[in-house]
């Protein structure tokens, strides 16, 4: 690492030189200037061997395709249908998880609570979430998964059927998928044909393809489900027509039935049904053809790649440094209970968690001391000027969350662990809060950013409000593991009602 001007360092990964960003305001340079940072890397042959450069949103060198694409999961992601249907369903598949949960409740005196690997447990729960809110399909991974640890037999005779041929297996395919980028980015094409690199090859092109067929079977089961949908409305329209051949009024085309998931979206779109008004597949006339279930594949691999991996490895690292920090989640636990009283079986909505206040801080201070995405890629499509310095033209840059988010000339105390500075007014927190890095920033801002914060902030009060949560091992550090992601690799802890429920 070679430092070039104040906090801009040189480096070389992999013979390509990359440029690192450390600190929060240098990155407003490349967030305020879109047209010059259209893109995350540079021409990789890697990326373009995983056809990452010519699909979904990450890596797709395609900046037409790319718009539509983000245009097409924001809308979808973000609206307040979408927002209030996860919320209901996070409650209900918690529901199922809690079932389950009280299955390994202690029988002893000692009230030590059955050992869990918590990492494991609460990606099913997120994998059956996320996939039907996306897909409208059901993943029943928490099912399976419990089904195959309890020594309930029946359990294991009476799992639910999923639509995945192995719930376990998606997860594990999904997260090998996105290791892969990283791995084809950045090692070199001579050296991924050598011994040992190319078993790694051959496993990352065997569970990639794995995930496809996956995705693809989902994509097919729904569109005969729609097409089903969509002939029963057809006839339910004439046989309305025919009752009411006099009239004047014109059938409502909008009312079909239809969910707001983003492959029903996608589908009917594609059919020339758009269920969402606001969303014509050609309104920029960018695209003349449909989206092929290619382009489609690799769309849902990534959105729902968030879920299946990011959101899981955040709450894990929650419930870690809450274990560790009892002052923190005595006063998460007071806010839960001022808020939602004495009912733990309250069912809230979007009002009731944008009163949580000190539970959003709780997830700031973790995604800023520890990230679950601890960097972010970007390209210089143009000449840029960064900190006084001027790059040239396909510059790569690397983003550093992990030093911008503990760097001293943004932080008080910055290894400190302090949820109180994201509730702190003064304008010195204030100007320390405004680069904080958790989402990306830009135009390639995370589109997932405001399904996720729902995510968290459900799940902590799910949890939280019924149940304490102990590490087994308070002196293990994090099991964690570095690819495109911080992917937690295991959180072994200890559950049980608390004890005034």
């Amino acid at each position: 690492m070679h430092k070039i001007y104040g906090d801009i360092y040189e480096v070389y990964m992999c013979n390509e030189r990359c440029i690192w960003i450390c600190r929060g305001d240098l990155c407003e340079a490349i967030y305020n200037s879109p047209n010059k940072f259209l893109f995350r890397t540079t021409p990789n042959n890697g990326l373009d061997e995983l056809n990452a450069t010519l699909e979904g949103l990450s890596f797709n060198r395609n900046w037409e395709l790319w718009k539509f694409n983000r245009k097409l999961v924001t809308k979808s992601l973000t609206s307040q249908k979408f927002l209030r249907d996860a919320l209901e369903y996070i409650q209900v598949v918690w529901e199922e998880m809690e079932g389950y949960l009280k299955e390994y409740e202690t029988l002893e005196d000692d009230d030590n609570g059955k050992i869990l690997d918590f990492s494991k447990w609460i990606s099913t729960w997120s994998t059956d979430m996320t996939l039907f809110l996306i897909t409208n399909q059901n993943a029943f991974s928490l099912a399976n998964y419990n089904s195959t640890i309890s020594q309930n037999s029946l359990l294991l005779q009476n799992a639910p059927k999923s639509i995945l041929k192995s719930p376990g297996a998606f997860i594990e395919n999904t997260i090998a998928y996105l290791e892969s980028w990283i791995f084809f980015a950045f090692t070199p094409k001579f050296v991924r044909m050598l011994p040992g690199f190319k078993e790694r090859v051959k496993s990352f092109y065997d569970k990639g393809n794995s995930l496809r067929r996956d995705i693809k079977e989902i994509i097919q089961k729904r569109r005969k489900e729609i097409e089903i949908m969509d002939n029963n409305i057809v006839k339910e329209k004439d046989i309305e027509r025919m009752k009411n051949q006099d009239s004047d009024d014109e059938y409502d085309d909008s009312q079909t039935g239809f969910c707001s998931d983003l492959l029903t979206t996608i589908l009917t779109m594609n059919a020339n049904r758009s269920i969402n008004k606001d969303t014509e597949y050609n309104e920029d006339n960018v695209h003349s053809k449909y989206m092929t279930d290619d382009n489609i594949t690799g769309l849902l691999i990534e959105v729902v790649g968030g879920g299946v991996e990011t959101t899981p490895s955040t709450i894990c690292y929650i419930i870690y440094y809450l274990a560790h920090y009892s002052s923190v989640r005595e006063c998460l636990l007071k806010e839960l209970d001022h808020t939602f009283g004495c009912n733990p079986n309250y069912k809230f909505e979007m009002e009731d968690l944008n009163k949580l206040k000190y539970c959003e801080a709780i997830i700031n201070e973790v995604m800023r001391i520890f990230p679950t995405s601890p960097s972010n890629f970007r390209m210089a499509n143009e000449p840029c000027e960064i900190g006084d310095y001027v790059f040239p033209k396909n510059t790569q840059f690397l983003l550093n969350y992990q030093i911008i988010n503990s760097h001293p000339a943004h932080w008080i105390n910055p290894n400190e662990f302090n949820p109180e500075r994201f509730l702190n007014s003064s304008n010195e927190s204030r100007k320390s809060n405004q680069y904080f890095q958790a989402f990306g920033g830009g135009h390639k801002v995370c589109p997932g950013k405001i399904f996720a914060m729902l995510q968290l902030k459900s799940f902590l009060v799910l949890l939280y409000r019924k149940w304490e949560v102990e590490l087994v091992d308070m002196n293990a550090p994090i099991k964690s593991y570095d690819i495109t992601t911080r992917s937690c690799q295991q959180l072994e802890v200890r559950i049980r009602r608390r004890k005034f429920i």
